[in-house]
């Protein structure tokens, strides 16, 4: 039987793919079931839906140098 590796004791590559690996098929077994996921990018945080689609839930805007958080609707948080 092939022993396991601990999270801890991999080195960080190795930690890096596995949670890569198990991310990637976490978000397959959602879509499949006909869920959305939750990702950002530049822009803001958005839904990822199995068909691939994205809506956005909050968008980013710079303003002043400073990084202001809006909803999908526009309004200020």
């Amino acid at each position: 039987m092939k022993k396991v590796k601990d999270l801890f004791d991999m080195t960080k590559e190795e930690a890096e793919k596995y949670l890569g690996q198990a991310t990637k098929a976490e978000i397959a077994r959602h879509h499949a079931a006909g869920r959305p996921t939750g990702h950002a990018d530049e822009k803001g945080v958005y839904r990822l839906y199995p068909d691939g689609h994205k809506e956005y839930v909050k968008l980013y805007s710079k303003e002043q140098g400073e990084k202001t958080v809006l909803t999908a609707a526009g309004r200020e948080r």
